[in-house]
């Protein structure tokens, strides 16, 4: 027997009726009104990191009609926790297009916005690194070998600096060690060689603790907001593919997760 509930006078809509609704949900004006509640009731702590990162919804496709899985490119407050912004877009390449859209949010103003696995590292880019100081943010980006000119020059210098000891500049180093998954990371920013080296560029003032912060709380996007939705909520799992469904319940997957 369905329940009689306050505004529900025939019970709990079914699970069709509710597919139903889902469905035909505009999704873009569904994410939209559901960012502007995010940003309207919390505000982000300023100067924490905000990671962006992009992730697929792998049980959305449908072979039998060409399409796809839903790719989303999210933004991470890590300390909140919540994602105050997050868009769907085509597939992973467009994600470059997607970035400067998703970081129009009124609440950026004072955090750290990291890249890192944008396809191809082309998050990378003179124009989202002026828009995020346009919007009194800074950014930690991660440069990769095809931005040849940059990267050439960043690697050169490490390697002069470091054959001279560092004595002819100065410089700043920290490190952390933590022990997580039966191993002990020590992991070094400064003027240190370690086995696996990644180049960034950064607005932030040259001091190695916050920058090597910054860098290690990007991945807080994947353990406390993908993983999440991945293992405890199943996302991968739902096979949610009808009309805009699919896109509309990933939307409430942007709010706490934590």
């Amino acid at each position: 027997m369905a329940a009689h509930l306050p505004g529900l006078p025939h019970g709990i809509p079914s699970h069709d009726t509710l597919g139903r609704v889902f469905a035909r949900l505009d999704a873009a004006r569904f994410e939209e009104g559901f960012r502007d509640w995010v940003q309207d009731a919390f505000a982000l702590t300023v100067g924490r990191v905000v990671p962006v990162d992009g992730q697929s919804v792998r049980g959305s496709h449908d072979r039998g009609r060409g399409l796809g899985p839903l790719h989303l490119v999210s933004a991470w407050a890590q300390a909140n926790p919540l994602v105050p912004a997050q868009t769907a877009v085509a597939d992973q390449s467009n994600e470059i297009t997607a970035i400067p859209e998703l970081l129009r949010m009124p609440v950026l103003e004072g955090c750290i916005v990291t890249l890192d696995r944008v396809p191809s590292g082309w998050g990378c880019r003179k124009a989202i690194a002026r828009q995020i100081r346009e919007q009194e943010a800074d950014h930690v980006l991660r440069v990769r070998a095809h931005h040849q000119g940059l990267h050439e020059r960043m690697e050169d210098t490490f390697a002069l600096e470091r054959a001279a000891d560092f004595a002819d500049g100065p410089h700043d180093h920290a490190d952390t060690v933590g022990k997580d998954h039966g191993r002990i990371g020590i992991r070094r920013c400064g003027n240190r060689v370690t086995t696996d080296t990644r180049c960034f560029i950064s607005s932030l003032p040259p001091k190695a603790g916050p920058l090597l912060q910054a860098v290690r709380r990007h991945w807080s996007i994947e353990n406390a907001h993908h993983w999440v939705l991945d293992v405890a909520f199943g996302k991968d799992d739902s096979r949610i593919r009808t009309g805009h469904a699919a896109h509309n319940m990933a939307i409430p997957g942007a709010s706490r997760t934590t």
